[in-house]
């Protein structure tokens, strides 16, 4: 938007960028993430139900009953706090690469490659401190 001029555009209209494209972005990935991250778990689990099955010949209501059993709420409401975050890291970080853009379409190429590198790596830092975080508080 920002090669084509859109964001100019926008503000000649006297639209503030930001709310009219990274809110619609934000609000979108803090939905999408944490259903994602609820599919991506329960694909998990059925792949290691089957797995069991066809390994170990276990029966799929023991394998079930058994993670229905281990599963904690907390690792559940941890899992969706992380992912609300990364959702926060990749959308800003993407649209800050992306109004930060300039020059014609192979910029455009080069402002999405960094952004894919630097939002991975701050997703890693992230979960490092989050990992951190949730080991220290703990219930012992």
């Amino acid at each position: 938007m920002v090669v084509t001029e859109e964001i100019d555009a926008l503000r000649t209209m006297a639209i503030d960028p930001i709310e009219f494209v990274l809110a619609p972005k934000y609000l979108a990935a803090l939905i999408v993430l944490p259903c994602l991250t609820i599919l991506g778990s329960a694909c998990g689990i059925l792949a290691g139900g089957l797995f069991m099955r066809i390994s170990t010949g276990m029966a799929l209501s023991i394998y079930f009953t058994s993670v229905a059993h281990s599963m904690v709420l907390r690792d559940v409401f941890t899992g969706l706090v992380k992912s609300m975050a990364f959702a926060t890291i990749i959308v800003h970080v993407g649209c800050l690469e992306g109004f930060r853009v300039r020059g014609g379409p192979d910029a455009v190429g080069r402002s999405a490659t960094a952004a894919v590198v630097k939002s991975t790596f701050l997703v890693i830092l992230a979960d490092v401190g989050f990992t951190a975080i949730f080991y220290l508080t703990a219930a012992r």
